[in-house]
């Protein structure tokens, strides 16, 4: 890892005190491929279906933005920042992937970016493709890089930008970093891990020592990790721009406010570090999926301390502006997406239904889920278990042909498909808890294969799953057993807690990361045609008119 030093000179005690600078900070993070407009919740594909939906975001709304911050702070040295988690989330990201998130983002070049978790989801190569098209340097303090040479050497610690005022420049320091578990939920390959908290306090002294008292952090940790670096290394670092978390911060005074959103605090949030007495550390975090595009003018003295701000973040809401040059290059990319959906992946004999999963079986869930199971069957002759929830799955498959569109459209999520060891007490707990209702008052009852469950929703929460058993081969099955370990097979997504499913990444053992899950059912489709064998039947529901009463008819 190496430290990019833009005309840097060793400025010790000696140097003369820094003059006053402003600057102004114009930062986005995980936007996660939404280059299309959305819904408050998230969704682009309700902005298609109704036309009177209020849609907002979306890439073109982004750019204006940004351009618009720009100009305003012209006079204020205006950095754009990009706080990670380009990749994952949309049909876009789904079908092009790396190509189409730098040819987006190279649209309106971020002066620095750090790298998000979902940046590794599609392994070190597409990665390396991202880095080797994009037109900035990428942050990163806490990862060690030299055992995966595809992204080595692209990647740096920190980097220091400098500043013309009153003839002297005035440099200011910035360090990337990641959630430092990262390795464990997405594929990093060989890249190695460091302790954020104190990747930061050692780039960050690598910078005073070089003379610089003006450091920025550009964090893909969360918001609760955040506050902790500022605790930690607020006796150095001055800001910390978020991310990951997508955490909504707004300003109290703004003249505008975020609508059908929940503001989880203040923009800035102050920390006020017990290392430090006197000092303050301030927080900002862009939320999420293009909605808004952050900005922090920030006077320092010559002391780099910050005596002054000003918060002036963008909510970018149906009747925010558009860039028209931006929509113009997204057509020609829209059209791709277009024919990558008429690709023909399948065949199928029988009707897939998959609106209804949440509320009990389904026959896309089965499907998929037995498909995921025989991935890793041919591996393994003990008894193992699958399973998904039922919030995975998005829509019917009504035509004989099944097309690349047709899994994207049932199936958004990007994840893998999984497996690790689990005992059957935490099996049984989880089954439970996929039979209490959100609060939303919804289901997500999970799909299984290679076991069959039988729920009686007439009984209390946690107590409704009345029988479990285990398909031993040959038609023949055994209760689950709590204190045994199975094997089990899952998405990445509930394999790391998703839906609030922890009582599986609490307790996995022998985690196994497999292949990603589309590429895993398109391989099956395209040597199997789907008949009603392929479905395997193990969720049976009983007493429960709410759940009937849901189901789309």
């Amino acid at each position: 890892m190496k430290l990019i030093l833009i005309i840097l000179t060793a400025c010790a005690s000696l140097c003369l005190a820094d003059p006053p600078l402003t600057i102004t900070l114009i930062h986005l993070n995980d936007l996660h491929g939404k280059y299309e407009p959305v819904t408050a919740g998230s969704k682009s594909e309700e902005c298609k279906q109704d036309p009177k939906q209020a849609c907002i975001g979306g890439y073109a709304r982004v750019v204006h933005a940004v351009r618009a911050l720009k100009d305003k702070y012209r006079d204020f040295n205006p950095i754009h920042i990009n706080a990670g988690d380009n990749f994952q989330g949309s049909v876009w990201y789904g079908f092009l992937r790396w190509n189409v998130t730098q040819a987006m983002l190279n649209l309106e070049p971020p002066s620095m970016m750090t790298l998000g978790n979902h940046e590794f989801d599609h392994g070190i190569d597409n990665l390396a493709q991202f880095l080797n098209n994009v037109k900035w340097p990428v942050i990163c303090a806490n990862i060690k890089t030299r055992d995966e040479p595809a992204i080595d050497e692209k990647i740096s610690g920190a980097l220091v930008k400098q500043f013309h005022v009153n003839s002297q420049l005035v440099k200011v320091g910035f360090i990337g970093a990641l959630f430092d578990k990262t390795n464990l939920t997405t594929n990093t390959g060989k890249v190695q891990f460091l302790n954020a908290i104190g990747s930061v306090r050692r780039e960050a002294e690598n910078l005073r020592d070089a003379g610089i008292n003006k450091i920025i952090v550009v964090s893909h940790c969360g918001h609760s990790v955040d506050l902790e670096i500022a605790e930690a290394v607020g006796d150095l670092v001055d800001v910390i721009v978020g991310s990951h978390s997508h955490t909504l911060l707004w300003p109290k005074h703004h003249n505008t406010h975020p609508t059908d959103q929940t503001i989880m605090g203040e923009y800035p949030t102050i920390v006020y570090p017990r290392i430090a007495p006197g000092r303050k550390v301030l927080l900002v975090q862009a939320f999420c999926h293009g909605k808004v595009v952050g900005a922090l003018k920030l006077d320092f003295d010559s002391n780099g301390e910050v005596i002054k701000y000003e918060s002036d973040p963008l909510y970018l809401d149906e009747n925010y502006p558009q860039d028209a040059e931006v929509n113009k290059v997204m057509d020609v990319w829209r059209n791709e997406i277009v024919e990558i959906g008429k690709t023909q992946i399948g065949h199928t004999k029988v009707l897939l239904g998959g609106k209804n999963c949440r509320w009990g079986e389904c026959p896309v869930g089965n499907l998929f889920i037995t498909i995921f199971r025989k991935h890793y069957f041919k591996d393994w002759s003990e008894p193992m278990l699958a399973l998904l929830q039922g919030v995975s799955f998005k829509g019917d498959i009504t035509n004989a042909i099944i097309t690349d569109g047709d899994l994207m459209r049932v199936f958004p999520f990007d994840s893998s498909v999984d497996a690790m060891d689990l005992e059957g007490k935490h099996i049984r707990r989880s089954l439970e808890k996929a039979a209490c209702l959100d609060r939303k008052q919804r289901f997500n009852f999970f799909q299984t294969a290679g076991f069959k469950v039988i729920y009686d929703m007439k009984r209390n929460e946690y107590e409704r799953v009345v029988d479990v058993k285990v398909d031993l081969g040959n038609k023949k099955f055994e209760p689950l057993m709590d204190e045994k370990i199975y094997k089990v097979v899952t998405t990445s997504f509930i394999a790391n807690g998703g839906d609030n499913f922890t009582e599986i990444s609490l307790n996995k053992k022998n985690y196994q990361m497999g292949p990603d899950s589309r590429d895993t059912i398109k391989n099956y489709l395209a040597t199997h045609t789907i008949t009603g064998s392929d479905l395997d039947r193990g969720s049976f529901v009983l007493n429960c008119p709410y759940c009937e009463d849901k189901k789309v008819k």
